[in-house]
């Protein structure tokens, strides 16, 4: 699902990667490169749900372990339009879940802590939220937007080098222009590395409305939002030890998160309406 936001996201995106391309390394070798970047990141992501999940240390959940869990997760994917989604129980203390893969071909990884402490509505919410993501074609669009980005970056140190070499070569390279050419190098990575989080910021807040949307209820999905922030907080023997508190990230830091702060999210899902009676999540 594609947005006006997305969409010009995407095209500044290229628009930089042919830039920088042109000036670096000429059309062609600008051709060459985007074409590479996204053909890599795409070869990438064909294929790899289970591989990825894997990975992570994440095995899969038969049926027989999960029954009611597998049934909801068949509830909510019929009703996003959706094949059911292979299951994977993910290591670690942190209360999650991640998807991966494409609509035909999909998966989701939850950890044993959010199965054990969130309540089953919240965790329906929770996987709602996933299952929009992959609803939505988050996962490409993330994948382009990546190669794009890293396009970008491969050019602006192309043409960094080049100038550097010829410098040191004796080429009529002078010093302003030296220094230009390192500046816009160090910030064009930056500036794709931002333009890159805003699309994942927006299709987070994309995915919190569907999640809304399935489980037909914007509070439930706020709450779960409160309660999964809440515990993921360091316990207070974990403060004792050392563990750092997750802190949400303002200012110029917030550019390049790839996710929106949890209390924007919640201030977006209360101001939504409630949807359709027909609708009704899992309680």
């Amino acid at each position: 699902m594609l947005t006006v936001r997305t969409t010009l996201s995407l095209v500044a995106l290229l628009g930089l990667a042919a830039l920088v391309g042109l000036t670096s390394v000429g059309p062609l070798g600008a051709a060459v490169v985007i074409a590479a970047s996204l053909l890599t990141s795409t070869a990438a992501y064909r294929g790899r749900a289970r591989a990825s999940l894997r990975q992570m240390g994440g095995r899969p959940i038969q049926w027989f372990e999960a029954p009611d869990l597998y049934e909801l997760v068949d509830a909510l994917a019929r009703r996003a339009g959706l094949p059911t989604p292979r299951l994977y129980l993910l290591p670690g203390e942190m209360v999650n879940a991640v998807a991966v893969a494409t609509a035909s071909s999909s998966a989701i990884g939850l950890t044993r802590p959010l199965l054990r402490y969130m309540p089953p509505d919240e965790v329906a919410a929770i996987i709602a939220h996933e299952l929009s993501h992959i609803r939505h074609g988050d996962l490409p669009l993330n994948m382009v937007a990546a190669g794009l980005a890293g396009a970008a970056a491969v050019m602006a140190e192309l043409g960094r080098f080049g100038v550097i070499f010829a410098w040191l070569l004796g080429a009529p390279v002078g010093l302003g222009e030296l220094t230009a050419a390192l500046m816009v190098a160090a910030g064009v990575p930056a500036v794709a590395l931002a333009l890159r989080m805003g699309i994942s910021r927006e299709r987070e807040y994309l995915a919190d409305a569907g999640a809304a949307a399935l489980v037909g209820s914007p509070r439930l999905m706020a709450r779960a939002l409160q309660r999964l922030e809440r515990l993921n907080q360091p316990t207070w023997w974990q403060r004792l030890l050392g563990y750092p508190a997750p802190v949400e990230p303002t200012g110029w830091a917030a550019l390049i998160s790839s996710h929106p702060p949890t209390r924007l999210r919640i201030a977006r899902l209360l101001a939504m309406r409630t949807p359709r009676p027909n609708l009704a999540y899992f309680g």
